[in-house]
């Protein structure tokens, strides 16, 4: 089951390729920094999963509310 994980078929390929896919990873996760889930969240799902879930997760998911001020 576990040789079926992208991160995993993509080891197959050639250096290029695996560059690729780790670029556009870090790029997904660059952008998700600041929705819900932060950066780590969405470059381990699109690391582990493949950057095509990355970008659905970054479709859907919502922005961080910015923390607000204590009010007197």
């Amino acid at each position: 089951m576990i040789q079926f994980i992208p991160l995993f078929i993509i080891f197959k390929f050639p250096v290029w390729v695996q560059l690729g896919y780790i670029v556009i990873c870090l790029w997904f996760a660059i952008l998700g920094r600041n929705r819900i889930g932060g950066f780590w969240c969405f470059l381990f799902a699109s690391v582990l999963l493949s950057p095509v879930v990355g970008f659905m997760m970054l479709l859907v998911a919502g922005k961080k509310k910015p923390p607000q001020a204590l009010k007197d």
